[in-house]
């Protein structure tokens, strides 16, 4: 993938509500799956327990699998899925029924 796609992505998980370092970590991902979460660090210049907790992060929203041996391998889900999964989540809050707020 392109870095100008790498980065249109980046732009959209940021839009999206996503920190810059979990679209950051997310991005590197996409490009080099499975990596453990200190070669993510390593190569993005961040650090270390800031990454593992981005990684955590960004599992607990269903944009990356984490193999659950001594390894910890991650490994992102394709682009266009968490897309879908972002546009689904957006609706199905969207549709709630409102709160209302008394003035």
């Amino acid at each position: 993938m392109s870095q100008e796609r790498l980065g249109e992505i980046a732009e959209t998980l940021t839009s999206l509500g996503f920190t810059e370092l979990e679209a950051t970590v997310y991005c590197y991902l996409v490009e080099n799956s499975p990596a453990t979460p200190y070669r993510v660090a390593r190569d993005i210049g961040k650090p270390v327990a800031n990454t593992y907790k981005t990684v955590q992060a960004l599992y607990q929203k269903g944009l990356v699998l984490i193999d659950d041996t001594n390894s910890r391998l991650c490994q992102a889900l394709p682009p266009a899925e968490v897309l879908s999964k972002l546009k689904s989540s957006f609706l199905e809050r969207h549709e709630r029924p409102n709160v209302r707020f008394r003035n």
